[in-house]
Parts: C-alpha cells; sequence; structure tokens
C-alpha cells in the first residue's frame, strides 16, 4: 500500500512464539512513541506485535461508514459456485482533514480460499455522508473457495494512529456461500473447472515416418485460478494399435489478474510415435467445465488434428508372420531407422572436415621429410669437399692430387646435371702436368665457393662454362 511504510504481514504473524510479556512490552512501547498524527515525511511506525490473531480480533471495532477512519470490502457477489473466482477489493478511507498518515495493517487472511492477488487501483478523494474522504485502495484480490458451505470472507484489520487509544478497527463481518455445481454432474468432471475455458491444439508435424516422433501440444485458457483445474481422460488411448504414447504431461501453468478479471494459461505435450503407416486423425483433448452464468456443465474441446504416416523402409520390410524380428520390431528397428533415415547426420562433419586436414597433414609430413634429406644430403656433400680439399692440400702425389681433384669434380657437377665429368678429368691432368697445380686449385676453390654459397648444386650450363674457363689454361 502506498500509504502503508509497515505492513505487519498475515495473520500467521500472530502466531509467534513471542512470550506475552515481551508482545506486550513491544505494544506499550510503541503506543508511547506514536505520535497522534505522523505526515508523510515522517519516518516510519515501527512494526506492532500482538499475542494472536484472536487479540486482534476480539480488541478490533467494527467500522462503519462516517467514522474518521473506515474499512471497506467490496465484493460483487454474495453466492458463488465451488471452484469460481470471486473478486473482493480492500479500501481504506480516512478524513480528508487529517491529510496522510502512517498506520498499521493486517492483511487478510485466506484461510479457506485460493486467493491471486489483482492490480490496485490510485487512491482518490471521495465524499460519503457530506464528508470528504481519501480512499487508500490496499489491495484487489481474485479468490477461489476450497469447500462448499457459509464462508467468512477474510476482513482487513488496521490501528487508527490518530485517536489517542490507537484502536484495531475492522470491515463488518460478511460471508461468502459457495453452492457445489448442481446435479447430476457428467463423469470425469473436476471441482475446479468453473468458468470460460478453451483449448487450442497443435502439432510438430503433420506428415511423417513410422518411427519418428511427433509432439502434440495443448494449451488451456480459462477466467480462473489453476487451482485444481484438471483435463478430461486423454482419448489418445483409443490409437494403442497404431500409435505409441509417451503420456500427457504438464509443461507450464501461467497466472495474471487485472481489472478485467483472472486469466491462467496451462500448457501440455504429449509424445506419439507411429507404429504403422497411414492417414489418422488423433483426437482432441477435452475437459468438463460448468459455466456459472449459463448454470449448465459444457465439454470444451480442442480441434482434432489428421496426420499422415509414410511408411518405413526398414520397419514395413519385416513379413507380418515373422515372429522372430516382431519382438525387435520397436526396441530395435525403430531407433536404427530413425538413425539412419536422418538427412543430415550430427556426425557429418566427421566425413566432411577430417578428410582433408588428414591429406594436409600427409602432404606437410612428406614435404618435411623431403626437405630434411635434401639438407642433411648437403651437410654430408660440404662435409666430403672439406675433407678432399684437406687431403689436396696436403698430397705430394700428383695422382693423389688427381684422385682428389677427381672425387671434387664429381661433387661440384652433380651426377644429376648430366655433364660429362671425363673432359674435366682431363683438363685436370693437362693443367697438373704443366705444374699448374695452383691455377687448378684456384679454379676448383672458385667452383667450391659458387657452390656452397648458393645451397644448390652447379647446373650444367654453370658446368660447361666453367669447362671453358679451365680450356683457357
Amino acid at each position: 500500500m502506498k500509504n502503508c511504510p509497515k505492513k505487519i504481514g498475515s495473520m500467521a504473524t500472530y502466531h509467534s512464539k513471542a512470550t506475552p510479556f515481551l508482545c506486550g512490552l513491544a505494544a506499550a512501547i510503541l503506543a508511547a512513541n506514536l505520535s497522534p498524527t505522523h505526515a508523510l515525511a515522517q519516518a516510519p511506525a515501527p512494526s506492532v506485535q500482538a499475542n494472536t490473531d484472536h487479540d486482534i480480533r476480539n480488541i478490533a471495532k467494527a467500522c462503519k461508514q462516517g467514522d474518521p477512519m473506515f474499512i471497506e470490502t467490496d465484493t460483487r457477489e454474495y453466492q458463488i459456485y465451488l471452484g469460481q473466482t470471486l473478486r473482493v477489493d480492500y479500501a481504506v478511507y480516512i478524513e480528508a482533514s487529517r491529510g496522510q498518515v502512517y498506520y498499521d495493517v493486517v492483511e487478510p487472511d485466506f484461510k479457506f480460499w485460493y486467493s491471486i492477488e489483482g492490480t490496485t487501483p490510485r487512491s482518490s478523494y471521495v465524499s460519503i455522508e457530506n464528508k470528504s474522504y481519501q480512499k487508500e485502495p490496499f489491495a484487489t484480490y481474485y479468490i477461489t473457495p476450497s469447500k462448499a458451505g457459509l464462508l467468512p470472507l477474510p476482513r482487513l484489520f488496521v490501528r487508527i494512529p490518530f485517536l489517542d487509544d490507537k484502536p484495531w478497527i475492522t470491515s463488518s463481518p460478511k460471508f461468502i456461500e459457495v453452492i457445489p455445481p448442481p446435479q447430476p454432474m457428467p463423469a470425469h468432471y473436476a471441482i475446479a473447472n468453473v468458468g470460460d475455458f478453451q483449448i487450442e491444439s497443435k502439432i510438430s508435424a503433420t506428415q511423417t515416418r513410422v518411427g519418428q516422433t511427433l509432439v502434440l501440444y495443448f494449451t488451456i485458457t480459462a477466467n480462473t485460478s489453476s487451482n485444481g483445474i484438471a483435463p478430461g481422460p486423454n482419448q489418445l488411448n483409443k490409437l494403442e494399435a497404431n500409435f505409441k504414447s509417451m503420456g500427457l504431461v504438464r509443461d507450464k501453468i501461467s497466472e495474471k489478474a487485472d481489472d478485467s478479471g483472472v486469466h491462467t494459461t496451462i500448457q501440455y505435450h504429449i509424445q506419439l510415435i507411429p507404429l504403422t503407416a497411414g492417414t489418422y486423425t488423433l483426437p482432441p483433448l477435452s475437459i468438463v467445465t460448468f459455466h456459472p452464468a449459463k448454470h449448465k456443465y459444457i465439454t470444451v474441446s480442442s480441434a482434432p488434428i489428421q496426420v499422415t504416416i509414410d511408411p518405413s523402409n526398414i520397419v514395413e520390410s519385416i513379413p507380418q508372420n515373422d515372429i522372430s524380428l516382431a519382438a525387435f520390431k520397436d526396441d530395435v528397428i525403430r531407433p536404427i531407422h530413425l538413425i539412419r533415415s536422418d538427412p543430415y547426420p550430427n556426425n557429418l562433419w566427421i566425413y566432411v572436415f577430417i578428410p582433408p586436414l588428414i591429406l594436409i597433414s600427409i602432404i606437410f609430413t612428406a614435404s618435411f621429410r623431403d626437405k630434411r634429406k635434401k639438407r642433411a644430403a648437403k651437410d654430408a656433400r660440404r662435409r666430403e669437399m672439406k675433407k678432399l680439399e684437406d687431403a689436396f692440400l696436403s698430397a705430394t702425389n700428383s695422382q693423389v692430387q688427381l684422385r682428389c681433384l677427381r672425387e671434387l669434380a664429381k661433387i661440384i657437377f652433380n651426377v644429376e646435371t648430366r655433364v660429362c665429368h671425363d673432359d674435366v678429368i682431363a683438363q685436370f691432368k693437362v693443367i697438373i702436368k704443366k705444374e699448374h697445380q695452383d691455377v687448378a686449385f684456384s679454379i676448383l676453390q672458385k667452383l667450391m665457393i659458387n657452390s656452397a654459397s648458393s645451397h644448390i648444386p652447379l647446373t650444367a650450363k654453370e658446368a660447361i662454362d666453367m669447362l671453358s674457363v679451365l680450356r683457357h689454361y
């Protein structure tokens, strides 16, 4: 409540285990601290503790119109059916001359009622018996009785802050006559199904194959609370020969209340697995209700849905008289069909991405091995050239030097160049005979430097060019 800074809570608050001494002490301290009038700018008044709810009921005085402060409990009907929702408005009236004050409130105790709180209207000024009052709506409740009989309407208790004795006041007691729906009641009628109901249905697919799951959805809407609402027997049991049912499951309940009343939505679903091919009409979901305005029972049903079940190659290929396979029809063959009939299997990415990755890894590995092999060959060739060079420099015999030159020529002029090595060897022989060993070594050293710096063997053209240079010496 806007002008109520402190709500004591429901009546259960006064059933606490506090001792009478402590409760009386708290009440005495509160009575001493409360001033006759509390403006809105002041701090909220402390909570009031009472011994029991019976204390409040005993000391509370029934108020009436014309008092400085009184409570109004407004209901539009005093006779309802069991399961019917009733609207109750609670409002506190304060003399306008008092201004806005703080006051303590004990909320209604809905002992025999199922309650839903609605929207609270704004405060307003009204004139009653030539007096101006400020009307402070406390709350609007939509309540549903839990049993038949003469039930008391829950009352609101308010403490007047601007009187010296600060008395508790309450509205005059009111009773609601709750009567059961008339006899005879239809079979499968639920007591709570009172009001206007609608059922909508939809299905996940209107055409499928044998073994693939269908999901049937139902939505029940009503202008009453959801307490006890139950649909009638499931007529889908009639299709047990052609469908395997997983049972009706309640998914969600939604309750909302506004000025127009209560709006309840209940959602259900049921899973169906087709067992045989064909075209079937799924029976509706029905609920037996009692319309309070028309005073008669009404059966509300959803619209029937037609589905087409195509045959499954695996299931339909089983001979009807094959007893050995009949036992596995539901448990083995149908799940296998569900897996193989999926046009886009879940493991499709394995067949799309794994083969290219394997191919790339093979190519990369082969390339890495080839590069490593070539690098090892180059290193071995350089070590061999260094070894032959040292042998050539340290040799005193021309035959040894010639042999070293010949081996160096084989390394420098790679076999892959297809260069005839005999010409090279012959030229070296001539140079050695003419005692031009220093010139031969200088040329050979140039060949080695060029080959080593380029990190690749000399090409055929380069080898021929070097031979032409040798011929000039």
